[in-house]
This record gives structure tokens, C-alpha cells and sequence, in this order.
């Protein structure tokens, strides 16, 4: 991916690219990599007992880092940038439907879709194809033929790879864009609203007790009702919350450093959570880097809500977006995922250009 990434960075690099690099919110997170990079290898030291090279995961932060600049600065129409990337998604999620295999894997040894490639990657890629292409019904109000084929492929996609955080985050993209699609009627909306909540009911109801992820979520919920200790409860991910925030307390300052959490807690898993990442591993200062950056996003957001309407539903699927993320990374780290940057780069670029006096212009010719 890096060389790819590279040449569009090339092709791209230009005064806006170094302005994107030094403004906010992008700024932010270059000043986390570098916060987290000297406070891991030059304050407290690296302790990952992982078979990855130090290179590798380096190179990882820095080219998820390179492809949010690139879809910020590309010169490309944003239309088309999102067809690139829905076919890029595609392309990725047939290429899991060629190689990858349907095996019995996990502590439920329950059949999941993935198991060569990462069911949790798989399934996250499928569900921001499904993101995609609805960010391309709402913004540009047309769909072609292809992409509702490829949209129910994606949601098969979500329910064999028996993903629960990426089932769940479904389920909010379901609902918010039911809520994005409200009118002014009243009456309109009543209507939506329960056939919303119709829709919601059933779609829980028939996948919990018919497909793999339902199993997954009805046997962690039995676990978690019957754990004997917190760290027990959620499938034994709650431990990484228990214990995380036992080792902030000891490091509040700069916390343990990345990839540390195994050798500190003397156990075998990275902290699956970038909640705790930032807490445990950066501390207070790169929670707050972590903090300022999201919030610049999210003010941003709904001020153009507020106050540019016509482009109101489109602020809204980018807020929808970030929920939908916020949610992921409830169960996984973001900061060395590049996959896991597109959607957030895509409505900082949507900040950018609605910000820009042309944009702007345009807004007030509308009204």
C-alpha cells in the first residue's frame, strides 16, 4: 500500500497538501505520532513481544497517517474519489471471497468468514463499502446499477464474518440514516420513525437467533451475566478496561508506550480498544491530542449543520460516520489501521472544502 499511497501523495503534493499538513485537525495527529513514537522508543521503551518488526510498525502509523492526507488533498472530484474507493473496497472484499475460507475459530469455535485475512478487517471493510455507498446516495442523490449488488454482497459480508462490533455498528449506520432521510412533515416522520423501528426489531430479532454473530452476541451476554469477576464479563474484553486503568493510574503522565500493555500486564494481548490505548499506552497527553483532534472534527461538523443547510444531511452522515467509529474502536485500535482512516478523512475533507470561500459562495447562490 505505501508505494501506492506515495505516488498519489507525489501526484498531490502541492501547497495545499503542506497547508493540510500544518492546520488542523491533521496537525493534531502528526504531533500524536510524534508524541507516541519518542515516548515509546526514547522515554519509556518498546516491549512488544510480537513477531512484528519495530520498521513495520512505524511504517503502519506513518502510511495510515499518509493516506488521510491523501484523501483530504487529492485533486480528484469527490464523487469520483469515493467511486475509487468503493471500488477499492470491492475489489478487497472479492478478493476475501476467493482466498479466504468459512472455519469455526474464537472461543465460541463458532463459524466465521475471514479466518485467513482477519474476520474483524474483513468485516469492518464491508461495512464502510456499505458506508460508501450511501455517503454516494445521500451527497449526489444517485446510485448505479452495480452498487446495490455490491451493497448486499457487503451486508452478507457483515453477518458470515460474525463481527459483533461490526455488526453492531451496523445497526447505527441502519438507524442513522433512517434519521438522515427525516422530512418536515410531522406526520412523514411518525411514519418513518416506525417503520424504522420496525425494521430494527426484526432485523435483531431474525440475526440473533439465525446467524453466527447472533450466537456470538447471545453467548457473550450469557458469559457476561454469569462472570464470576468484571474481567470475565464481555467475552474477557473488559479486562482491558479493568486492568488498563489500573496501569493509567500507576503512568497517568505518559502512560507505558504503544504495543507495551502485554509486557506491563504479563499477558499475551495488545489492548483491543483505542480508548485505552490512549489512556494506558500515550497517558493524559495523548489522550488529550487523541480528544482535541476528534473534537475539532466533530465542532466543525456541526457548525456547517448549522449553519449551511443545504449541505445539512451530508454534515450529518459525516457525524453518523464517526459515531459509526467510535463505536468500532470500542473493541480495536485505529491508530496503525489505514483502512481505518478513510471515513474520518473523508469528512475532514468535506470540512475543508465547505469551509473554502468558493464553497462558500456557492451555499449562498443556492439560498
Amino acid at each position: 500500500m505505501l508505494p501506492v499511497i506515495l505516488l498519489g501523495i507525489l501526484d498531490n503534493l502541492n501547497t495545499r497538501f503542506w497547508k493540510t499538513i500544518f492546520s488542523p485537525p491533521a496537525v493534531f495527529w502528526l504531533i500524536w505520532i510524534l508524541y507516541a513514537l519518542i515516548n515509546t522508543f526514547l522515554i519509556v521503551g518498546y516491549y512488544s513481544s510480537t513477531e512484528q518488526s519495530r520498521f513495520v510498525f512505524v511504517s503502519s502509523i506513518f502510511v495510515s497517517f499518509l493516506l488521510l492526507l491523501f484523501i483530504i488533498v487529492c485533486k480528484s472530484d469527490t464523487e469520483d474519489l469515493i467511486n475509487v474507493l468503493i471500488f477499492a473496497f470491492f475489489c478487497r472484499l472479492l478478493l476475501s471471497f476467493i482466498f479466504d475460507t468459512l472455519e469455526p475459530s474464537g472461543v465460541e469455535y463458532i463459524k466465521r468468514f475471514g479466518t485467513e485475512f482477519n474476520s474483524n478487517i474483513v468485516g469492518i471493510g464491508a461495512l464502510f463499502l456499505v458506508s460508501l455507498i450511501s455517503l454516494k446516495k445521500i451527497n449526489f442523490k444517485s446510485l448505479n446499477i452495480l452498487d446495490y449488488p455490491v451493497a448486499v454482497l457487503a451486508t452478507a459480508a457483515i453477518f458470515l464474518t460474525a463481527s459483533r462490533k461490526t455488526y453492531i455498528a451496523a445497526l447505527v449506520l441502519l438507524a442513522g440514516f433512517f434519521y438522515i432521510s427525516r422530512s418536515r412533515s410531522l406526520a412523514k416522520n411518525l411514519l418513518l420513525a416506525a417503520f424504522a423501528a420496525l425494521i430494527l426489531f426484526f432485523s435483531i430479532t431474525w440475526s440473533l437467533g439465525n446467524t453466527a454473530v447472533g450466537e456470538r452476541l447471545v453467548a457473550v451476554y450469557e458469559k457476561t451475566l454469569y462472570a464470576r469477576e468484571v474481567e470475565q464479563m464481555f467475552d474477557h474484553r473488559a479486562s482491558y478496561f479493568v486492568n488498563g486503568w489500573k496501569l493509567f493510574k500507576e503512568h497517568p503522565i505518559n502512560g507505558i508506550g504503544l504495543r507495551n500493555y502485554p509486557h506491563f500486564n504479563k499477558s499475551k494481548h495488545n489492548l483491543h480498544t483505542e480508548y485505552m490505548v490512549q489512556l494506558t499506552e500515550c497517558g493524559l497527553i495523548g489522550t488529550f491530542l487523541f480528544v482535541i483532534f476528534y473534537l475539532y472534527i466533530i465542532k466543525w461538523l456541526f457548525l456547517i449543520r448549522r449553519k449551511m443547510i443545504p449541505y445539512k444531511n451530508i454534515a450529518e452522515t459525516y457525524l453518523l460516520f464517526l459515531l459509526i467509529m467510535f463505536v468500532l474502536i470500542f473493541g480495536t485500535w485505529q491508530y496503525n489501521i489505514p483502512i481505518m482512516w478513510v471515513l474520518i478523512a473523508l469528512a475532514v475533507r468535506f470540512i475543508k472544502e465547505a469551509s473554502a470561500p468558493t464553497y462558500c459562495a456557492q451555499i449562498e447562490e443556492q439560498q
